[in-house]
């Protein structure tokens, strides 16, 4: 296509046919020289006989003798001229009407002589079937009658009666050639091909260059004449392709036409089929666009394109593009009317004076919006974006006078074959209808006094969709040699440029003479054509404007990765194309032009540049910065409205303002105060500092009027841009006036400590309520405090609508929360001077009320509104709190905090505040949570409280600072404590004793100790983590051991002389005085052992057992009283000594009794066997039972995910290969080098105590001294080291891989899964508790369970044997460094993911669930950001959004926090997700169940005495 010609050379040399006078000349019979006569008599005499012999089926058998006159040429000739007559008779009587149909039927018939196949049935006369094509070349230079019109006389119902016969004539005999046309057998000639093409432009000239009318027969059948000729002549192409001279025939004549309608829609199908096909044969491998659409399967032209080969095919499509010449000429009525016709009409029209007045002209806004959009198709056919619609509705913008003209026809009489009913002709583009019932109005009969106004056209702004573009698309510059100049024209229309500031090309030139036309025009007829011609100012083609301007928006913004579009010199060998073509420049200028548009109502063009620009920044173009200032004002007429948007149109261009908002946040601190200048001026005009405001002003009022979920979604992501941005700008020019050097800010990355988010600062240099927001862009917050409070403010009230049930949107509610925890992590720079402590304070705690109230007014809801959506936002509530009194340690410090933090945990644990009931105790409240997943939030929560808020640092977490991840077990304490050396587990565990309180906390104590041995260890297994306690034997506390004496006090020594009447004195243990006290309630406290006898008759046999007991021991005291008395007195006042202490000790029994866990309720079991008592043993002497602790300690007690990082370089496409040069640029590549270092703190993997990427080698330490040091920054593989972060619930690592994963590797998980999925498979009797999980102390079991809670209980009996599964959280977060963003649509996902084993996935099929987080090095040094999910979905992943351009400061963090908040949202959305601290509870009540000692009372007091 590069060496075609253009199309005003390509002709040059070649002269035009004037087929209107070669048709006027032949079409004369010899009758018609005649005068007076009585033609329609001879006509009907002649013919009539003949047509009869038609309709006679039996004609050729019976009466073969009738026709022997037509059995040589001269008889046929002679009858020819007498039907060439006929067919110019009038059609106003019903006789001339008859004549002339027995012509044509007579001629339709012989014309099948042509295609000896359908001809067989035929009646033809012999010289006609020995000779077709010279005959037939005869009959259409007679049939060009029937096509011109009649002049008709009477009222309007007879002229439309007459046109209507004429057109049916027609219709027949077009359809007769089209079927001798489509035969492929047919016998047509050269000369016949000629003859037919020339006849063909002839009657399309005759009928359509003349201006539209209402009572005209080219205004009726238009449509069907140009479908026949394209048709037609798609078919010469193929078997006989025109000359030159006919191309520019027909090139002349059709840019007489282009005031039909009709011309631009089939213009329009062709190019569009012709297109399809071409991209087909460049890119065969490349994605086919609508090829299953039922139109372009069906249609015949199919069956042509299929003959044509490669180098027709290219010049057919080059040809028919530039059939109608320029298609932005229809801008210009001078231009359009500028025919003989339009004179013509307007010398002989009493109303018409100029010709550009003709009413018909008032059409062209409709057929100029036309012909761009049909260009806009061809430029997303050759991008690869698939089209919206699949046929161009021929009476979308059909002319007044057309609709008027059929409205009346359809009222007199239907015809036979109406244009709905019609087989099309080609495919075509419909535009969906039920988008357009607003873009047409009904149309009436009109009268020459009360001339039609047609509406303006209106376009359909597209649903901004992401596009997968074919990488196989040519290039944009190649799409812009053959259409750029038409859409540069198309979008400057009306535009003050002048010559000179264009570029010096042809379409600037004639765009200039157009204009300079325009200007020249009298006085007298600018008044003229504005008073006739309303609709025709530079305003009225604004539709076809936007579609030109949207189309060039398309090009640039779907550019190639690697192609450089900014000059471009093309020197082609024919002279027009010698010529430097800078289409960056026009396009920037394009874009000036409409962006400054001042009129209100000319808002398609603003909204088309917006809505098709949404990348412009994205792609970095060179010079695109210049454009800053110009966006920001379209912005601010979609994102300030003094309306909200209520249509679907209104909410589509301000989602891609947001798109556009999102992708401008990083330009002012990137560029600083580097100055903006014009586009046609060297005075810089601003800067990018000063744009700042301008965007945050734009963020604020575009929240305050926004009403869509995914708009507001998107806002929010902006908000966290905005502020992280501005804190890290602070915090980075802190580091630096404090001359801290650039080393140790790489250091702090390799730790883990990220610049912005961290622990917060709490002092803020403003108050929400005391910032100003102005329109005018004063007032706005522009320090990182004031963003701070500004934010939280904005997204608080974001919060409270959520609040309310009509306005109550799940995933906007998801995101607020979202939101707000990254804004709780944000670090704040801690300069004194702007140190108001208080005022932060303040709106921190407005910030955690607003999530209070949020939780109350959720769970408050009636039931009908309770849903998984409902419970999904409260359970992310309790998670922004977590965050919050995390990150806020000053919050704990605050009564009113801390109480309504109690509040909202007692109302997710029960249902309801122990206030609102009259201070009920919290052990007396029936439990009736809004759902399980909310109760477990809240004791989530608690736990936090309790353990870890406030005791261990801030984000990032390491294992070795939380409370309850200790990985010391029975081997390890004994190893360390030097008892026994090289004990097996079972071993290790035979010397400890294993109780489980409340079924929920299991204690192992060690029992068996050396003698004399004073201390004891114990480890402690509950829901929310593992413990290891030391205990110490003392008699009394540390405290009074601490006290010494230097003296020892000796015994007194007796008296003798008060012993005299020892025995003979009566001896009280208390005073007189306690016999007149009254007993009360409290002495009756120990049960009376006389009633619990009467009632027990267990009791009555123990009774005896104590009675005889009783009676030896009254036996033994009487002996031991008679022995006294025979004792001398001396002997009985010997001194006592102390006793020999004891060298054994019971540590299991002095534990529990002093936990209060010895006690008769505590060993009880519940009637009927309901409840398991509080306090069991458990026999660690069963087979695996050391198995299922291992099992116990690998569930962790916080949330564990993965993410995958990718290094993709251009071109890639292996697996193999990326892998490699992962590996290779994580080592060479300084810029992804950081980039990774910046997602987490480097650990080994066999020296860390977290999770690492993979089950087997996580929560455990391998001491392996053969590991290199200098690996450590090289190998991130998960085999390795690790990119590790954490905070108090969730813990993220990221891998590099470098090979693929094995699914039969790491046989210790294996073991331990096989071994647990066996056994709990043959476990059919769980308790209900260990199920349901609804209450700790197992007293509310069968209480107050829904139907949703039975449901997802029922969810977690078909889970419970895959608790070291990552249920709920299957998906896969990828993350590729994309040095061409055209790569990732060929990116090798399936084999990727072979790559991303972790031991923890419940089901390898759910695998292909994923989410991919491609990142792009930008030019400007700023980094664009691509989400695709799974599906090709593109998922909200804050604080990333696709589009989204950000910089280097923050791009690790907003990576990192975007793959945990896929990963938590995922786990909200899966109502089958256990939360760590369940998965251990259930695993607790599992080992309940199975190892539980069933002994009496008696027995495990015994046991308790005894040693194992």
């Amino acid at each position: 296509m590069n060496g075609m010609p253009s199309s005003k050379s390509m002709y040059t040399e070649w002269s035009v046919f004037r087929v209107v006078d070669m048709c006027e000349a032949s079409r004369v019979s010899v009758l018609h020289k005649m005068p007076q006569i009585n033609g329609t008599l001879l006509v009907t005499s002649c013919v009539k006989p003949l047509a009869q012999m038609l309709n006679n089926t039996n004609v050729i058998n019976n009466t073969t003798e009738d026709n022997d006159f037509l059995q040589n040429d001269r008889d046929v000739l002679w009858i020819m001229e007498v039907i060439c007559y006929g067919l110019s008779l009038p059609l106003t009587s019903g006789e001339q009407h008859d004549c002339v149909r027995d012509c044509v039927s007579l001629y339709s018939e012989w014309l099948y002589a042509l295609s000896p196949q359908l001809a067989k049935s035929k009646v033809i006369p012999f010289p006609i079937r020995d000779d077709p094509n010279l005959y037939c070349r005869k009959i259409l230079e007679h049939i060009y009658n029937i096509f011109i019109a009649r002049p008709v006389a009477g009222n309007e119902a007879v002229v439309l009666d007459a046109i209507q016969r004429q057109a049916v004539l027609c219709h027949r005999l077009l359809r007769t050639i089209e079927n001798i046309v489509q035969d492929e057998h047919n016998l047509m000639d050269r000369q016949f091909w000629d003859s037919l093409l020339i006849f063909l432009l002839a009657i399309n000239d005759t009928l359509l260059s003349p201006p539209v009318e209402t009572n005209d027969i080219g205004t009726q059948i238009s449509d069907r004449i140009i479908n026949v000729l394209f048709e037609i002549w798609l078919i010469a192409c193929c078997r006989c392709f025109p000359s030159p001279s006919f191309w520019k025939t027909f090139q002349h004549l059709s840019s007489c036409w282009r005031h039909r309608p009709a011309l631009i829609d089939t213009w329009n199908r062709v190019n569009y089929s012709l297109t399809l096909r071409l991209v087909k044969h460049m890119s065969p491998n490349s994605y086919d666009i609508n090829a299953n659409s039922p139109t372009l399967q069906k249609n015949y032209l199919n069956v042509i394109l299929d003959e044509m080969n490669e180098e027709t095919l290219k010049q057919c499509w080059y040809r028919f593009l530039h059939c109608i010449g320029n298609p932005v000429d229809l801008c210009s009525p001078e231009i359009i009317s500028k025919t003989d016709r339009f004179y013509h009409s307007a010398c002989a029209s009493e109303n018409v004076v100029d010709p550009r007045q003709h009413p018909c002209l008032n059409n062209l806004p409709h057929i100029f919006y036309k012909s761009m959009k049909g260009l806009s198709v061809l430029v997303d056919t050759f991008l690869g974006i698939p089209v919206t619609f699949e046929e161009i509705d021929v009476e979308m913008y059909k002319s007044s006078t057309s609709l008027a003209m059929s409205s009346a026809i359809s009222s007199i009489q239907p015809p036979p074959t109406p244009p709905e009913r019609r087989k099309p002709a080609f495919p075509a583009l419909t535009i969906n209808k039920t988008q357009n019932k607003g873009m047409s109005s009904k149309h009436t009969v009109t009268t020459k006094a009360e001339p039609n106004v047609n509406p303006l056209p209106t376009i359909i702004y597209p649903t901004v969709p992401e596009y997968i573009l074919p990488p196989t698309r040519p290039k944009s510059t190649s799409i812009l040699d053959i259409l750029g100049d038409w859409l540069f024209q198309a979008a400057l229309f009306g535009s003050d440029l002048k010559e000179n500031e264009m570029i010096r090309s042809n379409s600037s030139q004639s765009f200039s003479q157009i204009n300079e036309l325009q200007r020249k025009q009298s006085a007298a007829s600018d008044r003229l054509l504005i008073e006739t011609l309303p609709l025709l100012g530079p305003e009225s083609f604004e539709a076809g404007q936007a579609e030109a301007i949207g189309a060039l928006c398309r090009l640039f913004c779907f550019k190639k990765a690697d192609e450089e579009i900014s000059t471009m010199l093309n020197k082609q060998p024919h002279p027009p194309f010698q010529k430097v073509k800078n289409y960056l420049t026009q396009f920037h200028l394009a874009l000036q032009f409409g962006l400054s548009l001042k009129e209100t109502f000319r808002r398609q063009f603003i909204a088309s540049i917006l809505i098709n620009s949404t990348k412009i920044f994205e792609v970095d173009l060179p010079g695109g910065s210049l454009l800053i200032p110009h966006y920001l004002k379209a912005l601010e007429i979609y994102l300030i409205p003094k309306e909200k948007p209520n249509t679907k149109p209104d909410v589509e261009i301000r989602r891609s303002c947001i798109k556009l908002l999102l992708s401008l946040f990083s330009y002012p601190l990137h560029f600083n105060e580097l100055p903006i200048k014009e586009t046609l001026s060297e005075t810089p005009s601003t800067t990018f500092q000063s744009l700042r405001p301008r965007l945050i002003n734009l963020q604020i009022q575009a929240l305050c009027g926004e009403t869509d979920s995914i708009n507001v979604q998107m806002i929010l992501g902006g908000f966290l841009l905005m502020v992280s941005d501005v804190s890290n700008n602070e915090l980075f020019n802190q580091n630096e006036n404090s001359d801290s050097s650039l080393e140790s800010m790489r250091s702090n990355s390799l730790n883990g400590h990220n610049l912005s988010f961290g622990q917060t600062s709490c002092e803020s240099s403003l108050m929400s309520s005391d910032i100003q927001y102005l329109d005018d862009g004063k007032g706005i917050p522009d320090t990182a405090r004031g963003l701070f409070g500004r934010a939280l403010s904005q997204v608080g009230q974001v919060l409270a609508r959520c609040r309310d049930k009509s306005q109550y949107d799940s995933q906007v509610s998801l995101a607020a929360l979202e939101v707000l925890s990254v804004i709780g992590r944000i670090n704040l720079s801690n300069d004194s001077k702007y140190g108001h402590h208080m005022n932060c304070l303040l709106e921190c705690k407005d910030t955690v009320k607003q999530i209070y109230a949020f939780i109350e007014s959720q769970c408050e809801k009636p039931a009908p509104f309770h849903s998984k959506d409902l419970h999904s936002t409260i359970v992310a509530a309790y998670q922004c709190l977590a965050v919050w009194f995390h990150q806020h340690s000053h919050l704990l410090r605050e009564k009113d905090c801390i109480s309504m933090l109690l509040e909202v945990i007692e109302l997710g644990i029960s249902g309801s505040k122990s206030k609102k009931n009259g201070f009920v105790f919290k052990a007396d409240k029936p439990l009736k949570p809004a759902s399980m997943r909310v109760r477990e939030a809240a004791e989530s929560l608690l736990t936090l409280l309790m353990n870890h808020f406030n005791n261990c640092p801030p984000t990032p977490c390491p294992p070795e600072s939380i409370i309850g991840s200790t990985l010391l077990d029975e081997c390890n304490l004994l190893k360390y404590l030097s008892i026994g050396k090289n004990l097996s587990p079972e071993s290790a565990c035979d010397r400890f004793k294993y109780f489980v309180s409340d079924n929920l906390i299991m204690i192992a104590i060690l029992d068996i100790l050396e003698p004399n041995d004073k201390q004891t260890v114990c480890i402690i297994r509950s829901p929310f983590g593992k413990y290891c306690w030391s205990f110490t034997f003392r008699q009394l506390s540390r405290k009074h051991n601490m006290k010494t004496y230097n003296e020892v006090v000796a015994r007194p020594l007796p008296k003798p002389d008060s012993m005299t009447n020892i025995l003979g004195q009566t001896v009280r243990q208390f005073p007189e005085s306690l016999d007149k006290i009254k007993s009360t309630k409290f002495d009756s406290f120990v049960p009376n052992l006389t009633k619990m006898i009467a009632e027990s008759p267990e009791f009555r046999s123990d009774r005896d057992i104590m009675t005889s007991l009783i009676e030896r021991v009254e036996n033994h005291m009487k002996y031991e009283k008679q022995r006294a008395h025979k004792i001398p007195l001396a002997n009985r006042s010997l001194e006592c000594k102390e006793p020999m202490p004891s060298t054994e000790t019971e540590a299991a029994r002095l534990i529990l009794s002093h936990f209060s866990f010895l006690s008769f309720e505590t060993l009880q079991d519940a009637p009927m066997g309901q409840m398991i008592p509080s306090l069991i043993a458990l026999n660690s002497k069963s087979a695996d039972f050391v198995s299922n602790l291992k099992i116990l300690d690998s569930i962790s007690n916080r949330t564990s995910d993965t993410a995958f990082v990718y290094y993709i370089k251009q071109g890639v496409k292996s697996a193999d290969e990326i892998l490699a040069d992962t590996k290779q640029q994580i080592i060479s590549n300084n810029q992804f080098k950081s980039f990774v270092l910046s997602l987490g703190s480097v650990v080994d993997v066999k020296n860390h105590s977290g999770w690492t990427g993979h089950i087997s080698t996580a929560w455990k330490i391998i001491q392996d001294c053969n590991v290199k040091d200098h690996e450590k920054n090289c190998v991130f593989d998960a085999k390795r080291h690790v990119l590790y972060w954490a905070d108090v619930s969730h813990e993220l690592v990221f891998v590099l891989p470098s090979s693929f994963s094995s699914l039969s590797e790491d046989s210790d998980n294996q073991s331990l899964d096989g071994d647990y999925k066996q056994r709990v498979t043959a476990d059919f009797h769980l308790d209900t508790r260990s199920v349901s999980s609804l209450s700790d102390d197992g007293s509310n079991t069968s209480k107050n369970i829904t139907e949703n809670e039975s449901t997802r209980n029922s969810l977690r009996r078909k889970f419970r044997n895959q608790l070291l599964h990552n249920v709920g959280c299957d998906v896969k977060v990828l993350i590729f460094w994309m040095e061409s963003t055209d790569d990732h649509y060929d990116l090798p996902i399936n084999s990727l993911l072979l790559t991303t084993g972790t031991g923890v996935e419940s089901n390898l099929s759910l695998w292909k669930d994923f989410v991919l987080i491609l990142i792009h090095p930008l030019k400007n040094g700023l980094f664009r950001i691509i989400l695709q999910g799974s599906g090709g979905r593109t998922p909200i992943t804050l604080p990333l959004i696709d589009g989204m351009v950000v910089s280097k400061h923050i791009l690790g963090t907003f990576v990192r926090l975007a793959a945990l908040n896929v990963c938590r949202r995922r786990r909200l959305d899966t109502e089958s997700f256990q939360p760590p601290h369940v998965k251990r509870r259930l695993k607790i009540q599992e080992i309940v169940n199975k190892y539980r000692l069933l002994l009496p009372e008696s027995e495990f007091y015994n046991s308790l005495f005894t040693s194992k």
